[in-house]
């Protein structure tokens, strides 16, 4: 149990000093199993050691008191008689809640839990029992802590805290903006307590596997540290490779991936990459973050993608790089739901829970889960994310409602923890601009945009013309006009893609087509499990490859928005339903993908019959849409009248 305590409070120390409270980790550590050391617990503990005849009846009644014996309260109650307030309570919180989460202070009835919880009797927590057993070296520790220099270190990372949030007030805020800051100065202490909590967490697991599985304790320590000018070199000697290829995609792509190699010397902060879909964005984005890992000595590089469909795709194409001659998951670890249990090999089973992997792939479910799911299993991967390098690929399919949320989080692991953050997509959200700022922004500026001329850019890698049959919104196409644009496009261009809001719409449309053409048609949406959406993209690629060599007959695939983010797709036209301005964006990036043509064809039409009650944010995209087209032909109009 000393051991146990010991090895916690170092991993957490390590831990928290990302967000400078390395005192506060090394005291959570070395409280927070304080209560084991009640003869209560101990006789609990050692029912599973009896051989023999009573073995049977031990274990049954271990299992039995299992979960039943308090063991967290007595370490916060140490906490707490020290010092109470905010300081005590946060810390109070972290060393109580390590089996549980963080419990609520304030239950929905009225009823006052964290206080019942730190009066609770000492019959129940063996607080004075397990204080005077507590094992000379770990008291020896515990007493040397400076206290004042703890409840200071946290203090000032308060007022820091609460400065930042009310510095954006330009005038003196009237009561609606006073509870407003107060509301965000209170949910980052949240975030804080959470992030106290992830640090004493993933030290205990990690200690506890140790002592269980010797094997674990070797990989960690064998496991690659962050080698990020080796991992820099395997890139650049692969881009250097690639640079011998010409054409002027090929050159736009290389002016991206140099303007994130500049600006990775910049300070840790918030940086968004604007560019085209096509502009080969993800090994770009990688190339920023690994350069500006090794600028700033930070600990990790996350990537972070909306969907699944495309996450194996750009993580192999990452670990095809990095882990040239290493051995296969040492750098590139992947976190996401498409993980089949049976093919999880050891190294990933002990590694995915904490993220301990220097480059990480995951899903924007997963890094909200990390900061605001239930649980202990998403909270401790939490503290990785400090000290890092996060980039978000595809932002624009962040939903609306975790905007505030989300931008609040970011401030906290940017300006509290000392990560930088990189937002990338084709269609930039005004995240530094939201209807309701006071609820919480980012502050990105001109100088955040990597790249110096992004309108430009977007000119030069124009690849598509847009062809609008909606009209200003009043014009519609039944199921018969749109397989009649589709034919028409299949026969000029061999290859068309069709993006609907709906399954429903979409599923028809393939039943219709499978019936009817003579073409290769494919199918993607949601409905589809991972294995088969995989299957069904590399078979889709094959074809193209074959139609554009001359050799395969034309290919229509009939698929959701699922394929608009970041699918490596090129086909010849695009017919999508209309939208926001964003997802006609997103779609127009799988045609011509490659600039192989002059220019593709992107069509934009209106479906008769169209349900989008409980799609809200599609419907709520589609009507700016055609508001913007009745405002622009107004003001065409008005100019036509002068």
């Amino acid at each position: 149990l000393e051991d146990h305590l010991l090895e916690t409070g170092l991993l957490a120390e390590m831990f928290a000093e990302k967000a400078g409270l390395p005192r506060c980790g090394q005291l959570l550590g070395l409280v927070h199993d304080l209560g084991k050391y009640s003869d209560e617990f101990q006789d609990y503990i050692l029912l599973g050691t009896q051989n023999g005849e009573g073995r049977e009846a031990a274990l049954a009644k271990q299992k039995q008191q299992r979960g039943k014996i308090d063991h967290s309260t007595a370490g916060a109650q140490w906490i707490w008689q020290k010092k109470q307030g905010l300081i005590g309570q946060i810390l109070a919180l972290a060393a109580c809640s390590h089996h549980t989460a963080l419990i609520d202070c304030l239950a929905p009835n009225g009823k006052r839990q964290f206080h019942e919880r730190m009066a609770r009797d000492d019959g129940k927590t063996h607080f004075a029992e397990c204080l005077g057993k507590l094992d000379p070296v770990a008291a020896g520790l515990l007493q040397a802590i400076p206290l004042d220099s703890l409840y200071r270190e946290l203090l000032q990372k308060f007022q820091s805290i609460e400065k930042r949030e009310s510095s954006d007030q330009g005038k003196t805020p009237d009561d609606n903006a006073r509870n407003q800051i107060c509301n965000r100065i209170c949910f980052t202490n949240g975030l804080l307590c959470r992030f106290l909590l992830s640090c004493l967490l993933d030290a205990d697991r990690i200690s506890s596997a140790g002592f269980e599985d010797e094997l674990y304790g070797d990989m960690r320590s064998a496991l690659i540290r962050p080698r990020w000018k080796s991992l820099s070199a395997k890139l650049e000697g692969w881009l250097a490779e690639k640079s011998l290829l010409t054409g002027s995609v090929q050159e736009q792509r290389r002016q991206v991936s140099d303007a994130c190699l500049v600006r990775s010397e910049d300070t840790r902060g918030f940086f968004t990459l604007s560019v085209p879909t096509g502009g080969g964005k993800t090994l770009a984005s990688l190339r920023f973050a690994l350069r500006h890992a090794e600028k700033h000595s930070l600990d990790r590089v996350f990537y972070v993608i909306p969907h699944t469909s495309i996450i194996d795709q750009n993580a192999q194409a990452a670990r095809d790089i990095l882990e040239q001659n290493e051995e296969p998951g040492t750098v590139v670890l992947e976190h996401h739901s498409n993980i089949v249990p049976e093919e999880e090999h050891y190294r990933h089973i002990r590694l995915a829970p904490n993220w301990e992997s220097p480059v990480v792939f995951t899903t924007m479910v997963q890094f909200l889960e990390t900061l605001f799911g239930s649980g202990t299993r998403n909270a401790r991967r939490m503290h990785t994310l400090a000290r890092s390098v996060i980039i978000f690929d595809e932002i624009q399919t962040l939903p609306l409602k975790c905007a505030h949320m989300f931008c609040n989080a970011l401030n906290f692991l940017v300006h509290d923890c000392g990560s930088s953050v990189l937002l990338c997509t084709a269609t930039q959200p005004l995240l530094g601009r939201l209807p309701d700022p006071l609820k919480g922004q980012i502050a990105l500026t001109p100088e955040s945009e990597i790249m110096p001329d992004p309108d430009g850019l977007f000119k030069s890698l124009r690849r598509v013309e847009f062809v609008n049959h909606c009209g200003q919104g009043n014009d519609y196409l039944d199921s018969d006009g749109i397989a009649c644009l589709a034919l028409d496009e299949l026969e000029s261009s061999g290859s068309c893609l069709i993006v609907c809001n709906t399954k429903k719409w979409a599923e028809d449309l393939y039943r219709s087509f499978s019936k009817t053409t003579d073409a290769k048609v494919f199918y993607l949406s949601t409905h589809l499990c991972p294995a088969h959406r995989r299957e069904v993209l590399a078979a889709m690629r094959q074809a193209l490859q074959e139609r554009d060599a001359g050799t395969g007959p034309p290919v229509l695939c009939c698929s959701t928005q699922v394929i608009e983010c970041g699918v490596d797709v090129d086909f010849g036209s695009v017919i999508r339903f209309a939208a926001g301005l964003d997802s006609i964006l997103q779609a127009a990036g799988r045609c011509n993908r490659n600039g192989k043509r002059v220019l593709g064809r992107v069509h934009i039409v209106q479906p008769r019959d169209e349900s989008l009650a409980s799609l809200p944010e599609i419907k709520a995209g589609k009507d700016v849409f055609f508001r913007l087209m009745r405002e622009e032909a107004a003001s065409e109009q008005a100019g036509m009248d002068l």
